[in-house]
């Protein structure tokens, strides 16, 4: 079965740009990243972060693949309401994936959860494998929900909009709020070097201004990862394949791939994956394609070198043949 992962940001239009959060010190808050961006761009940033919409969930529940919809999109106008909103979403889910609270219904110990994340929409989305829906239960799903309710109450939010969903996360937006494509983040793609999480990137993200140009480059991007996910050759890596790759998805102006927590390969399967993307960047006339590979140090394996272990035993084995003869000359 194939399952395929679009962008988890392809509507989380300001992912990169909405950040709020009354503390100070929240990771996502695009205010605390003054080494990337002038007070000036900041400002234009969240100024154009659109407003929500309350309908938002009536909608969704009218759609296939919706198992349970909770909660309430509150009205926040465009600019700094809805920015806020959205940091206190994101800051629901940092909290759950740093305290590992949805773990035990994870995909990577049997389960059924391939993901969760922060809609720019709004909302809290938690995708179940599809190969799942029938084992998903009504306690199942209250379980969810309190375990997300039980980290909204500590950001002070009641009645967090949480949506479980088979498969891609539904994402639309209304007329009134048209998608927002800002200019491409060519620093954000170099600094992901400097995370512990990403083992590896390749190439670069080019300058496309705000609007058309930064469209279709999320576009271009977005038919690569399709292409590709239905790609024989490509598809053993997949994780419903047994193969190491977890997700992989369009991250607005780059390609994410993200290893599973339990995949093991060497840096050779490694290059290799880069090299496929790669590859299907140049048929589509992209000339080094920004790639990022993320997981843990424990996914890549040490390579033997080929004979290493027998002309170790050969220099052990000569070695002891020098002292015993040493000994005998004594």
């Amino acid at each position: 079965m194939k399952i395929i992962l679009k962008t988890f940001c392809f509507l989380m239009i300001a992912v990169v740009l909405m950040s709020m959060a009354l503390g100070d010190g929240n990771k996502n808050d695009i205010r605390n990243d003054t080494d990337s961006f002038t007070q000036e761009e900041i400002q234009e940033r969240i100024d154009a972060v659109p407003p929500t919409n309350p309908e938002l969930l009536d909608q969704l529940r009218q759609q296939n693949g919706i198992l349970a919809v909770y909660g309430e999109i509150p009205q926040k106008k465009q600019g700094i309401e809805s920015y806020e909103w959205w940091l206190n979403i994101s800051s629901i889910v940092d909290s759950i994936s740093e305290d590992d609270a949805l773990r035990k219904y994870m995909s990577d110990n049997s389960n059924f959860i391939m993901g969760y994340g922060a809609i720019a929409d709004g909302y809290v989305s938690i995708l179940i494998h599809e190969e799942f829906r029938n084992d998903v239960t009504q306690k199942d799903l209250e379980n969810m929900k309190n375990i997300v309710d039980q980290y909204a109450a500590q950001e002070g939010v009641e009645n967090v909009p949480i949506v479980i969903s088979i498969g891609t996360p539904i994402i639309f937006t209304v007329a009134e709020s048209p998608r927002f494509y800002p200019e491409t983040d060519r620093s954000a793609f170099k600094h992901l070097t400097n995370s512990d999480r990403v083992l590896k990137t390749s190439g670069e993200v080019p300058r496309k201004s705000e609007g058309a140009d930064a469209q279709s480059w999320n576009e271009a991007l977005e038919k690569i990862v399709s292409d590709l996910q239905s790609d024989p050759e490509f598809e053993k890596y997949l994780s419903q394949n047994g193969g190491p790759i977890g997700m992989f998805f369009v991250d607005y102006d780059y390609i994410s791939v993200i290893l599973s927590d339990d995949s093991e390969l060497t840096n050779k399967q490694l290059d290799a994956i880069i090299q496929a993307v790669t590859a299907a960047g140049e048929q589509n006339g992209i000339q080094n394609i920004p790639v990022a590979v993320s997981g843990k140090a424990e996914n890549i394996k040490r390579e033997s070198v080929p004979g290493f272990e027998f002309l170790t035993a050969i220099g052990v084995f000569a070695a002891l043949c020098l002292f015993i003869s040493s000994r005998k000359k004594q």
